[in-house]
């Protein structure tokens, strides 16, 4: 039948379409390319690169907390932690958090 044919046509470009780049709707991680995350941006998700060494990220926060943040970031890359960054200038802790090794 014509609907039934139609239904495996949709079923086998769901699997076969590449998965998401930059910029791209999502709904888990799992719809984007390696080294991209799905993220919030604003109020719905897209695919966003996953951060790497010396880019700005964001420490996670404790559990059970229900901020919404409108403007996600990905993980740090593999092998890489959300960290302060220590200005070698300042003696004062900053802040901000950087991708840095483990």
């Amino acid at each position: 039948t014509q609907l039934h044919n139609c239904s495996k046509i949709l079923i086998l470009n769901v699997l076969l379409s590449p998965a998401g780049h930059e910029g791209d709707p999502c709904l888990r991680s799992s719809d984007c390319s390696e080294g991209y995350c799905c993220a919030r941006h604003f109020w719905t998700k897209i695919c966003k690169p996953v951060l790497r060494q010396g880019e700005v990220c964001t420490k996670q926060r404790k559990k059970g907390s229900h901020s919404l943040e409108i403007f996600q970031r990905c993980d740090c890359a593999k092998g890489l932690a959300c960290k302060v960054w220590k200005d070698a200038t300042s003696f004062s802790r900053s802040r901000l958090h950087v991708c840095q090794g483990i």
